[in-house]
């Protein structure tokens, strides 16, 4: 998400109006009988998704709040008010760790849905994540990644690149991604030295890491770059239109949310030749060209998408098939 010399407020603003084009009107909410049936939840420029004590969270980023999202009728059981400009969430099992952009780290109760702790976190917070024992932050505007643990205490930084984004995990390292350098750094969570890719791409964003690849979703320029989790040399990289947003595996396979639309492509895991594999068009909405972000999570027989263009949470079946209901082949 673009935030340089932007006001936060202003964010929220420009998105709803979005590029040059209106915002597509928030639909009614579809109950669902059985997962087959689609799901559409209108909130208020959704970004992150995260699933927790049974149920699914959406950051709504115009709104301030995070919404408990009931997966099987999609109706919204609590919203709680976490700060300015809300972003990512991620989950120890008790506690749901969301990133105000504003400047706070909030810990929300997952089964009270009640604010359980806030920290002051200065320096733009985007990605979180928890893993190896600890909360682990990147701070966009201080150029780091801020590791604290549960109670949230910081315990130390890492320095970042010029426009660090998100957070992901491997079994032996935490990995980070800076959408200006277009760049993977790989940190040791046992104290070791960071290191940094070569520029893999242009506006490198999502990650995730499987059987010693990196998979790295590059939002500008349009690409998924398979990199290795040893070597950092890029393995291959496969074209993916309509800026390629969140990346997830789910039962071995690849899985790639993009902008446009929100759109679900699905990637060979071969990291010497990905190739994509299928395309499922879910709504008809144009890039958010990094004014926002697109997120994906998978839960119980059902794929989340959420879309601040459409102010909706999609869900459908999983894994998608083109009998499903919003979905539109391409």
């Amino acid at each position: 998400m673009s935030r340089l010399g932007i006001a936060i407020a202003a964010l929220a603003v420009s998105l709803v109006a979005g590029c040059g084009s209106p915002a597509a009107p928030a639909p009614a909410p579809v109950p669902a009988t059985t997962n087959s049936e689609p799901i559409q939840v209108p909130l208020k420029q959704p970004v992150g998704l995260a699933i927790a004590a049974g149920a699914l969270w959406a950051v709504s980023a115009n709104e301030g709040t995070v919404a408990r999202i009931d997966p099987e009728t999609g109706r919204v059981t609590a919203s709680v008010r976490v700060g300015v400009t809300p972003l990512r969430a991620a989950t120890d099992g008790d506690l749901l760790w969301i990133t105000a952009f504003s400047g706070q780290l909030v810990a929300v109760n997952t089964t009270t849905a009640t604010v359980d702790k806030r920290v002051a976190m200065p320096g733009e917070p985007e990605g979180v994540g928890v893993g190896f024992g600890s909360v682990w932050v990147v701070r966009q505007g201080a150029h780091d990644l801020t590791r604290l643990d549960r109670e949230g205490i910081i315990l130390g930084a890492t320095p970042l690149g010029a426009m660090p984004r998100l957070v992901a995990f491997g079994p032996s390292y935490v990995w980070t991604s800076d959408y200006a350098d277009g760049t993977v750094t790989r940190v040791d969570p046992n104290g070791g030295p960071a290191r940094t890719t070569v520029r893999l791409c242009e506006g490198a964003q999502g990650m995730v890491v499987n059987a010693g690849i990196v998979w790295v979703t590059c939002t500008k320029s349009g690409e998924v770059v398979a990199v290795d989790e040893a070597t950092l040399d890029v393995r291959g990289r496969v074209a993916v239109t309509g800026e390629p947003d969140a990346i997830r595996l789910v039962e071995g396979r690849l899985w790639v949310a993009a902008t446009a639309g929100p759109t679900l492509v699905e990637i060979s895991v071969d990291p010497a030749a990905p190739a994509v594999l299928g395309s499922w068009q879910i709504a008809e909405n144009t890039p958010l060209q990094d004014r926002a972000n697109v997120d994906l999570v998978v839960f119980d027989g059902r794929g989340w998408v959420s879309s601040p263009r459409a102010t909706t949470v999609y869900g459908i079946s999983w894994p998608p098939s083109w009998s499903d209901g919003p979905l539109v082949r391409q």
